[in-house]
């Protein structure tokens, strides 16, 4: 069977601009002919499916249409590209067709004829009718448009065009998850070894990050026998790292350097309820963007922290969702009249291209990271884009040990989830 691209036509492949009848109108949009012919080389079949309401509407006719696509045929042809077929629903939504999305039609009739296998295909469109018409069949799902960091029904990724998409198909990297774990703590010493619900703790992140979708390898990376021989005992990877670190970055680094991952994933080892669900996006941010660096936050409205406590850590972000500033300061400053701004608290999960973490640990610590003492600062003030992934919700971690409690309650709310 063949694995098919399911594409909608305006605002995906070509500028929409509403009831099209000239030929001449048709503009592909920046990025297209390089993406489709990306994908047809790698073996998908392209196919277009369109709903083309004005026809049923006495705006154009089929003929108008049928031009309308040989010019497409003309554009895609400059980057060797052929479409398998065009699916057209002339229908109007009063028609109450079955091909008409987010009705399935017209990508069943393609299946049926093409030999499809829609379970290993894709469809991309920029309104959610084209995610639901592809969900149905059993298609994953894009959703072009503004790129959105945050959790949606609407498809399975939002990108912000055709580009983005097809890195995500075609350029999932390897991906090395390392946590570091040290047993000395000032507050909590022998904290990845402390029990939560008979469990050490280590062993509760290591479950957690294994169950991400798009992680090859998860390894601990440590300079204490104890949690090595812990971590091992229950099955999993220990890296044995210098005890003269000054960073857990630099410990994570040389760890990473043991084995094979174009993208490094740090999650740390005192995120017993770290959410796979958001490793998971951040990766697929990553891929997406094509980006060096990334990170998550969460806005302090869905937890119980107040930012003006200096020991969390505060990031502001741009349009793009990447990140201007991380401090312990109450960023940005509710001045008195301004308009608001909802803070974010930074969670401690990173993301790096293996050549950007290299580069980082060998980068001398700047002023603004020797100023607030946070270590992602050494990247903002070299030029790094630090992608920004928004959370939902706050995750619940380990600072002291009057924490274990709160986890294990936690896992008690979750009755009927495995950890």
């Amino acid at each position: 069977m063949n694995r098919a691209i399911f594409l909608d036509r305006d605002g995906t492949l070509i500028v929409d601009r509403g009831y099209l009848a000239d030929p001449d109108g048709v503009e592909l949009l920046p990025g297209v002919g390089e993406s489709l012919a990306r994908l047809r080389q790698a073996g998908f079949l392209l196919v277009v499916a369109t709903n083309q309401s004005g026809i049923g509407r006495g705006r154009f006719d089929q003929a108008a249409v049928a031009a309308q696509h040989r010019r497409l045929r003309e554009l895609l042809s400059a980057y060797g590209v052929g479409l398998a077929a065009i699916e057209v629903c002339p229908h109007t939504p009063e028609d109450g067709c079955d091909c008409r999305k987010p009705a399935s039609g017209l990508l069943r009739r393609a299946a049926d004829d093409l030999d499809i296998d829609l379970a290993a295909s894709y469809m991309i469109g920029d309104k959610d009718s084209d995610v639901l018409a592809g969900a149905q069949v059993g298609c994953r799902t894009f959703r072009i448009g503004t790129f959105s960091a945050e959790p949606s029904d609407n498809g399975d990724w939002q990108v912000e065009d055709l580009t983005q998409a097809t890195r995500l198909i075609l350029d999932r990297p390897s991906v090395l998850a390392v946590i570091p774990a040290r047993y000395a703590s000032t507050r909590f010493p022998g904290k990845p070894l402390a029990k939560i619900a008979g469990r050490p703790m280590i062993e509760w992140v290591c479950r957690r990050v294994g169950r991400a979708r798009g992680i090859d390898r998860v390894l601990v990376a440590t300079d204490d026998r104890r949690i090595a021989d812990t971590v091992r005992g229950f099955g999993g990877v220990a890296v044995m790292t210098s005890p003269e670190h000054p960073t857990g970055t630099d410990r994570i680094a040389e760890a990473a350097r043991q084995y094979p991952g174009d993208l490094i994933v740090n999650v740390q080892g005192d995120e017993p309820l770290i959410p796979p669900l958001y490793l998971e996006r951040l990766i697929e941010r990553m891929v997406a963007t094509a980006g060096e660096m990334g990170t998550v936050a969460v806005p302090f409205d869905r937890t119980d922290q107040s930012p003006d406590h200096p020991s969390l850590v505060k990031v502001v972000v741009d349009r793009q969702g990447r990140a201007l500033y991380f401090s312990r300061a109450a960023i940005p400053f509710a001045r008195a009249g301004g308009s608001g701004a909802a803070p974010l608290l930074h969670w401690g999960i990173y993301a790096y291209r293996r050549a950007l973490l290299e580069a980082f640990v060998a980068w001398p610590q700047g002023v603004l990271e020797r100023c607030e003492m946070l270590e992602q600062l050494r990247a903002l003030e070299n030029g790094v884009r630090i992608q920004v992934l928004i959370a939902d919700c706050p995750t619940v971690g380990v600072d002291e040990p009057g924490d274990i409690a709160k986890v294990e309650a936690a896992l008690r709310q979750q009755e009927g989830i495995e950890p």
